[in-house]
């Protein structure tokens, strides 16, 4: 019960709490720890003793396999999408009207695609435009995904059109 306990918390937990979640008295658990570090000699997570308390831990050998794991998994972009988050990069911050009468379609779908990617978000709203309209830009994301320290760092437009 104890493993279950400590798998779930996720955090440290002292004694005092893993004897209430158990319902057993302090000196019960210590003896059911040290049987269940025995128990984990053999696999993949460890019991640490932190910080006054325990904590079920990845092993430091698998570190590595976990990492890549918990990686997000590849931002995946239509050439829709990439049309669109270029005109966003290089023209930010810009409104979806605007972004529509560069690629001559509708932006509204892809929009929301790159929003829910986290690679743009909106960044106010024109007060020149009548009703106002919504205003994107990229984020630190979009900087991440394609390996760029600032939006310097995006090729010259004229290189592109060459």
């Amino acid at each position: 019960m104890l493993e279950a306990v400590l798998f779930a918390v996720g955090r440290t937990a002292d004694l005092d709490e893993l004897a209430a979640a158990v319902e057993a008295p302090p000196e019960d658990v210590v003896g059911a720890l040290g049987v269940l570090d025995r128990a984990l000699q053999e696999r993949g997570v460890q019991l640490l003793r932190v910080a006054g308390g325990y904590r079920i831990v990845t092993r430091p050998e698998f570190a590595d396999a976990v990492r890549r794991m918990l990686q997000p998994p590849p931002v995946r972009l239509t050439p829709a999408r990439l049309e669109t988050l270029a005109v966003i990069a290089y023209r930010q911050p810009i409104t979806r009207a605007e972004m529509e009468a560069i690629r001559g379609v509708d932006c509204s779908g892809t929009v929301k695609t790159l929003l829910d990617l986290g690679l743009v978000e909106l960044r106010g709203r024109r007060h020149d435009k009548p009703g106002r309209p919504l205003q994107y830009g990229t984020t630190a994301r979009f900087l991440e995904e394609f390996a760029l320290d600032s939006l310097s760092d995006l090729p010259k437009l004229e290189e592109l059109e060459a």
